[in-house]
Order: C-alpha cells, then structure tokens, then sequence
C-alpha cells in the first residue's frame, strides 16, 4: 500500500530528502497503513500492526527519538512505559498524542510549553524527547477490601535521597530518615491497601530517584499503593517521574471503593496549576462535588484523600486547599488524609473555614512518613494530638458507617492515638 502527500518539503515531510515544495502527490510505500495526521511540517501514521510512525520537522521531538534532526524515513514511536502498543494518532502544529490500545493512556511527544502533552509542563524548554505518558483522571481504580471492611494504612512525606540519608542517618526516630522503618511497620500491620499521601521522594521525584530510594522502602508495597502527588512530585516537570513509576496508579485525581466507602483522591497542588487548577470552577473541583454527591447517591460513606492540609499547628498549613476543602464539608465528606507537614495531627470535625463544628470533617494529617519532622507549634483550634517525636503510619479500618484508627509508632508498634467514629451517608 502507499500513501500520498504533497506540498511543502522543507524537512522531509513528504518522505524523500528535504527540498522544494510538490505540487503533484508523492507516494511512500507502506505496509498495512490505516490512519495519517499531519502537523506543521511533519505528519504521523498508525498500521494494521498497532505501530505508530512519524516523519518531518524534529525541532521540538515530533519524532519522539531523542534527537533534534528532521527525518524524511518514518521514525517508529516507542514508549518508555508499559502501554502495550500505540493505535490511533493524532498531530498538532508541533506535537502529537497517540492512544494505548489496551490501557487508558495516551503517550504523547513533541512541544509542550504550553501543557500540550497533558502532563502539565515540560520544563523550561517545553519539549519531551521521547515522550511523557497521560492518564487520565477521574478512573474508578480496584476496591480495596470487601464492601464489609477494608484495613488501610495511610502516610506521606516518605522517602529520603542518598543525600539526605547521609546526613540525618536511618532510623525510627523524628530526626532520621524512616522510610525503611515505616515500610517495615506497615508489612507487620498487614493491610489492604497504603495511601500514599504525597511528597513520596526528597527531594524531587525524578524516576531515578524513585527508583534508587522509594522503590526500596516503600516501593516493596507497591502492588497495594493508592498514591496522590504532592509538591514535591512536581519538582520534576509535569511529575513526570512519578508517573513514570506509578504508570496506571497516577492519575491527578481518581476514586476507589473500600469497605463500604468512597475514597476521593484530590491533587492539592493541582498538576502544577496551584490557583488555577484549585478554584471553585476548576475541573477538578467540580469533579470532586460530583463524585461526593455519587457517593451520598450510593449511600456511602465517603473520605477525601489529599496532601496538603488547610489548617496545622506545624507551619504548613495551605489556604490554597480551601476549595477542595470546602467542597468536601459542603458534599458531606465523613473524614479527609492529609500529609505535607511533617507531622501528626488529629483535628475534631472542622467546618467550611477550618473552625471547630459538630456538623464539620475530621481532619488527620500523617506525614511521619520517613522524611525528617517538622517542629509543632501552639494547637491550633480543633486540635485534639498531636506528635513529631518519632516516624509513624496512621491505621484505618473502615465499615460502611463507622471507621476505626489508630497512629502506630514506627519505633516500637506502639499505637499513640486511637478511636473510632460513626459516619452517616
């Protein structure tokens, strides 16, 4: 079979070596095609085969090969992630986005300045070499546990580099990096399901330095991690390395069942776009009252998972949460995780401003994950415990209207904070 294109061939968009525009059609050979898209100066192909190809201008890696140098022979699209094989395409004027065929991704490469490629920004030069994969948010992922009962540990602020471990040494204790201690409690306690709560790698998440730090603590876990990202996450562009890592698991915002419940995943530093991406109107936002009134339509219980908390007695609070927050009490939310400052906390139930109301959300923040700990001041109003003396993860049990907790001491299993609570769909 062939193809026919014509035109300007200034970079060898017409398949034969870069020169004057045609006017006529030029024919290329190829096997099985079935779909074509052009962009400015270069145009991809899919096949019978599920290949995706791409010819042309290179300026900003419209082909996707890790060099800048224009190609008038097809370049073959090869993902860095376990997508399986690439089907439909579709070009813009200096980037293109294909789908997965088998997963719910899409790959895409090229110019991204101004977030083309969906991951959020691609750095200072708006350019991905080989490409970035997007998930797209709001999936329903696997239920944890049964509809009865689901136990869940729930942690953030994790994992320490080489730099950091040189300095403060491993261990349980506040002023080490615990996150081979908090990895190992959490094997003991045996749950269902971890909640990552964000900020999971020091001090930028690149994949390398996942790869070299988290993945031998925590990433043992891996198979039962729900993650959220974090600040730190977009340290590295677009969090590109975690979702590199995470693959399926990391989308922006996703929601689970467990227990009986609904869980809501909420991204606080809203893919990089803090005040826009967390407004009252913004998409996510919007998802996050939907998916609350689904839950009360269900007759579920519902929790919001997050990483930054809105109010703290360390100094980390985050009015920019406040929409989220808000959301949440207005939509009837039963409890909201939270990480960020490194601390734990327990808050009674807070209304729409943070303030202390019968009719409000508990707040917890677990963030002894393993990074080193943040000071705590004087309470703030609705505090109820708060410690930063050693690493720890906060147990859950949830039950269609009730959850149980308790925070468990990463030096010794000692559970320093428990209760129970009923909630109401």
């Amino acid at each position: 079979m062939k193809i026919q294109c014509w035109g300007s061939n200034n970079y060898g968009q017409l398949g034969v070596t870069a020169g004057s525009s045609r006017i006529t059609p030029v024919n290329s050979a190829v096997k099985h095609p079935l779909t074509i898209s052009a962009g400015s100066e270069f145009l991809c192909i899919t096949t019978a085969e599920l290949a995706t190809w791409c010819r042309g201008r290179n300026k900003f890696s419209q082909l996707a090969n890790g060099s800048y140098v224009a190609k008038f022979r097809f370049q073959k699209i090869v993902t860095a992630l376990p997508l399986d094989v690439l089907s439909t395409v579709s070009a813009g004027t200096s980037h293109a986005c294909a789908i997965a065929s088998t997963s719910p991704a899409m790959w895409c490469w090229g110019l991204g300045a101004q977030g083309q490629l969906g991951d959020g920004g691609s750095g200072s030069t708006g350019k991905r070499p080989y490409g970035t994969a997007v998930w797209p948010n709001g999936v329903r992922m696997k239920a944890i546990g049964t509809d009865d009962s689901a136990r869940i540990v729930a942690a953030g602020d994790i994992a320490c580099d080489a730099n950091r471990r040189s300095i403060y040494g491993s261990g349980p204790e506040g002023f080490q990096c615990g996150d081979a201690a908090t990895a190992s409690l959490i094997t003991s306690l045996n749950p269902q399901a971890v909640l990552a709560l964000g900020d999971l790698q020091y001090e930028g998440a690149s994949l390398s330095d996942l790869q070299a730090n988290y993945d031998l603590s925590w990433g043992l876990l891996r198979s039962i991690t729900y993650p959220v990202r974090g600040n730190h996450e977009y340290l590295t562009p677009g969090a590109n390395g975690y979702t590199q890592y995470f693959g399926a698991m990391s989308p922006s915002y996703w929601t689970t069942d467990a227990g009986g419940w609904r869980i809501i995943a909420v991204d606080s530093w809203c893919q990089g776009q803090l005040f826009d991406g967390c407004s009252a109107t913004s998409p996510q936002t919007l998802w996050l009252q939907s998916e609350l009134l689904r839950a009360r339509t269900e007759n579920r219980c519902a929790a919001v998972i997050m990483h930054h908390p809105l109010v703290s007695s360390g100094n980390f609070g985050t009015p920019t949460t406040q929409y989220l927050w808000q959301s949440s009490v207005a939509g009837g939310a039963d409890l909201v995780l939270t990480a960020h400052d490194h601390i734990y906390e327990r808050f009674a139930p807070l209304d729409a401003t943070g303030a202390p109301a019968e009719n409000g959300v508990p707040l917890f923040i677990s963030g002894l994950g393993g990074a080193t700990v943040h000071t705590i001041g004087e309470p703030v109003p609705g505090s109820q415990f708060r410690t930063n003396t050693n690493h720890g993860v906060l147990s859950l049990t949830l039950t269609p209207r009730s959850f149980e907790w308790g925070f468990v001491s990463a030096l010794d299993s000692s559970v320093l904070d428990q209760g129970s609570a009923p909630c109401v769909p």
